[in-house]
């Protein structure tokens, strides 16, 4: 497995296919030479998010419907790639030990505050333990958690900006 762990939210995004930040970036590290298909990684904890989000909020027009359907076939493509991270004992121990009473929060595009659930912070956690000894570089919106944390992030939307 390599080196990308996609977060929650990203994976909200790649879900749009609608050409934004984080589809120009997926589609650019497909392209690359040498970045092989599981290099790009999910966490269980990223798509029971999105499952338990649509089982509390089915779609209830058209376009959630289609971003609904095209997160579920997004989904499935990892899990038959073997592209899903889950819990293994290392990431349970850093999430219980260094992150499970500690609230963190993160800042949205729009200024609003959101607090981290477990899920995020199993989310975290992966990224933390990584594959193999080496950490993920976590993509997702750079947060100030994320250096307290020693999370290497790169962030789609600031490089869309350059």
């Amino acid at each position: 497995m390599g080196p990308y762990l996609v977060g929650t939210q990203c994976l909200f995004d790649l879900g749009l296919h609608d050409g934004g930040p984080v589809h120009r970036w997926f589609e650019a590290k497909s392209a690359q030479q040498g970045l092989f298909a599981d290099d790009v990684v999910v966490s269980a904890f990223s798509v029971a998010v999105v499952r338990l989000h649509y089982r509390r909020t089915p779609p209830r027009n058209a376009a959630e419907a289609t971003h609904h359907g095209n997160l579920d076939g997004l989904i499935r493509q990892f899990e038959v790639a073997n592209q899903v991270v889950g819990a293994s004992p290392a990431v349970v121990a850093i999430w219980a030990d260094a992150l499970a009473s500690v609230p963190i929060e993160y800042l949205h595009a729009d200024g609003s505050r959101q607090r981290c659930g477990f899920e995020e912070k199993l989310v975290l956690a992966t990224a933390i333990c990584g594959n193999q000894g080496f950490p993920f570089v976590l993509i997702d919106r750079k947060q100030a958690v994320h250096a307290d944390l020693g999370v290497v992030v790169e962030d789609p939307w600031r490089a869309a900006v350059k």
